[in-house]
């Protein structure tokens, strides 16, 4: 789970997209706080997959959990530009899989 990983190794998950996050105890409190949330998240939308009665609720938080991602990624783009072709980056991610 994404959300478990950037709570336990936020430098080295943010290192694989060649961001670097350094020692900042700030930044690294605040990159934890929302990977929290997702780890949390994630728990109840695999959770709900297996309980009937918290199919809907979960199927909901996925839903706009990664609606929410998307439409911001957009909103990003559209205030922040966006990247230089990373197609090499997206290569190299796919095959260390």
């Amino acid at each position: 789970m994404i959300g478990a990983l950037i709570l336990t190794s936020p430098v080295a998950f943010y290192a694989t997209n060649h961001i670097d996050l350094g020692n900042n105890a700030s930044l690294l409190s605040e990159i934890r706080a929302p990977a929290g949330a997702l780890f949390a998240y994630g728990l109840l939308i695999v959770t709900g997959a297996f309980v009937p009665q918290l199919t809907f609720t979960a199927t909901l938080l996925a839903t706009l959990l990664y609606l929410s991602y998307g439409f911001s990624r957009l909103v990003g783009m559209a205030i922040d530009g966006t990247q230089p072709s990373q197609g090499p980056l997206l290569v190299e991610s796919a095959s260390s899989f």
